[in-house]
């Protein structure tokens, strides 16, 4: 057991010294992949390095001096008694942490799992997102001074759930004031209709790409433009671009299909929105930069913030079709509608951009008057 104690006392030692070094240069660095690798191998290198034996010699002076013993003295160590005990007391303290730590996890495996079960359980694609009021509440009311929400439902919903009402704020996203820089042009000829489309596998199979396809059959004008909003090297549900790549690659009409590049950045990605007729987009962002452009957008609804953000452009859903009831009727039909009043709509939301931006503009003046202390 000495040498156990001993063994967890170098682990223990290492460890800190790995965490104190995340802790002064790593913890604020966006390096995150780092971070995660750097994280984990703190986590198992100092189990190995507390293993390796460092020797070294040492020189040891015999005294000039003999002293005689005399056959009838006996010597009896007593620090040796001692050290044992305070081996003893160090062995029992460590069990006691250990069942201790143990029984705590144990509990909490409890409650987590008690969470889940009484949370909403919502399933996208490979994995299951558990929604639970209880966890929500605790730290909107523990931790939060100020909650900004950005349209109707989501206010509703924090309302219920906080204790104080009066640090909740209904604004709109910044996003609404993102200008947006027109220095790509895209390739339209004479006649052409052209609808940006933003697809995301996070809410979409590969199932939607016969539905999109079908949109080439209301006119033959129409050109599509694949517009990626989020991109990830590792690919997933985090990756438009090469759920767009694929549907290209299935699709019959490669030839009236143009896909944005992905590093063409935020401001130019809204100007190529701008320039279309119409967009139809999953991703709340791409939606956002739609109407802030008053260009005509269809919402691909996947949750609540979908249809919340739609009520607050356009103050009802007739332009929102949810993930689960798209199919090739319902999308041809909101497309041929949204096609012939996009005049209309286009109008509508040049004159609603100023409240837009003015209900954006509220969470800054809000986050001044509480910093001044007003």
């Amino acid at each position: 057991m000495k040498d156990c104690i001993i063994y967890i006392a170098e682990a223990s030692l290492f460890l800190s010294i790995f965490f104190l070094i995340y802790i002064l240069f790593l913890r604020s660095a966006t390096f995150l992949r780092f971070n995660r690798i750097y994280l984990l191998a703190g986590l198992i290198v100092p189990f190995f390095l507390s293993m390796i034996e460092f020797t070294y010699d040492v020189p040891v002076f015999y005294s000039a001096f003999n002293v005689p013993v005399s056959h009838d003295t006996v010597i009896t160590d007593v620090s040796a008694n001692r050290t044992d005990y305070v081996w003893i007391v160090l062995s029992l303290l460590y069990l006691s942490g250990v069942v201790a730590l143990t029984v705590h996890n144990i509990l909490e495996c409890r409650k987590i799992h008690k969470l889940i079960k009484t949370g909403k359980q919502t399933r996208n694609n490979n994995y299951i997102v558990v929604e639970n009021e209880k966890i929500i509440s605790s730290h909107l009311n523990g931790f939060c001074d100020l909650i900004f929400v950005r349209e109707k439902l989501a206010y509703d919903y924090v309302k219920n759930i906080i204790a104080n009402e009066n640090k909740l704020n209904l604004v709109a996203d910044p996003a609404f004031y993102m200008l947006p820089d027109m220095s790509y042009t895209l390739n339209r000829q004479k006649n052409d209709i052209l609808i940006g489309i933003n697809v995301s596998p996070l809410a979409f199979s590969k199932d939607v790409f016969p539905l999109l396809d079908e949109l080439f059959s209301i006119d033959d004008n129409i050109k599509l433009i694949c517009i990626p909003h989020v991109m990830s090297s590792q690919g997933g549900p985090q990756d438009d671009y090469s759920f767009l790549q694929e549907y290209i690659r299935f699709s019959h009409f490669k030839d009236k299909i143009q896909l944005l590049p992905s590093d063409l950045g935020a401001r130019k990605t809204k100007g190529c929105i701008a320039q279309c007729d119409m967009v139809i987009a999953s991703r709340m962002h791409a939606c956002v930069a739609g109407v802030s452009v008053a260009t005509p957008t269809l919402f691909l609804t996947y949750s609540n913030k979908g249809k919340g953000m739609a009520q607050y452009v356009y103050h009802h859903e007739d332009w929102t079709i949810s993930n689960k009831e798209l199919n090739a009727q319902n999308l041809i039909g909101r497309v041929n509608e949204m096609l012939k009043e996009k005049e209309v709509i286009h109008q509508y939301l040049v004159e609603n951009n100023s409240r837009f931006k003015s209900d954006a503009s509220q969470a800054i003046l809000k986050l001044k008057d509480a910093y001044l202390g007003r």
